[in-house]
């Protein structure tokens, strides 16, 4: 099979600031024109601290791409966006979990002050242990270990000695 190349117009050499133009336009990736929804998937992923390649995995964005992306503007602020959402969520779910926490212990001291017979003594104990534990105050449990090397010439010597001390 031939190949036949045909020359239209004039051609001529690239000026060094020519050539310098185009290396620049060919290496700035393009900006992204409209944020997708796949867009939006992967800026959670990494704004909830998804790695690179978890991140891949899961939106199935090749690593080269969502290295592209990081540097784009656009996407780099909504991944800042999403990584604010995450932590106002966070901090709304932890003041939530803190003031039920408070209620509970409130209503507790409340029952045990208006009416301390109502709690058996098992639910007292459970109640002090369960106290205790979350203030830092858990039941310890210790071990010991002991390992003795006994070597073939102190085995001799032992039976030796019982022999002798059996006869």
């Amino acid at each position: 099979m031939a190949l036949d190349l045909e020359i239209a117009g004039e051609a001529h050499a690239l000026s060094d600031e020519e050539y310098a133009d185009v290396l620049a336009a060919s290496a700035k990736p393009p900006q992204i024109k409209r944020l997708r929804d796949s867009h939006h998937a992967l800026a959670r992923a990494l704004a909830t601290g998804s790695t690179p390649q978890q991140a891949s995995l899961t939106t199935g964005y090749s690593l080269s791409r969502i290295s592209i992306l990081q540097n784009d503007p656009s996407f780099r602020e909504l991944m800042e966006y999403y990584r604010k959402s995450s932590d106002e969520a966070f901090l709304d779910l932890e003041g939530r979990i803190i003031g039920l926490a408070a209620d509970s212990m409130q209503e507790l001291r409340e029952r045990m002050e208006d009416d301390p017979t109502s709690f058996s003594n098992e639910e007292m104990v459970a109640l002090s242990k369960l106290m205790l534990d979350r203030a830092g105050y858990a039941p310890v449990s210790r071990s010991l270990n002991i390992n003795k090397s006994v070597g073939i010439g102190e085995r001799l010597d032992y039976f030796n000695r019982r022999r002798k001390e059996s006869a």
